[in-house]
């Protein structure tokens, strides 16, 4: 693999560096808080190069709460801005992993 395509999944900083960027998303009272999540992650949706959502299901039961773990690509601004709105959302909270690459 290309030092170029192996940075197009990378984030693309201001300064000319790359940064690894995963975003864990922690979602309570998903049937309520998941619509403006997704409509954010709809909104950013070029920032995102992989999304997983994760809840518990047993028979006919599903947990009320949630995890969604992102990896984001592209430049830094919308990353930034996507963590921002994401924080934003009543019962949505998430931690950031940044690796320098």
């Amino acid at each position: 693999m290309s030092l170029s395509s192996f940075t197009k999944s990378l984030v693309h900083c201001a300064d000319g560096s790359f940064k690894n960027i995963i975003i864990g998303i922690q979602v309570q009272n998903r049937a309520v808080n998941s619509v403006p999540l997704q409509q954010a992650l709809t909104k950013y949706g070029c920032s995102i190069h992989t999304r997983v959502g994760l809840h518990d299901v047993a028979g006919n039961y599903c947990s009320p709460n949630g995890t969604v773990i992102v990896t984001c690509e592209g430049e830094e601004a919308p990353v930034l801005e996507m963590i921002k709105a994401i924080n934003g959302i009543k019962g949505v909270n998430s931690k950031t992993i940044e690796f320098d690459m």
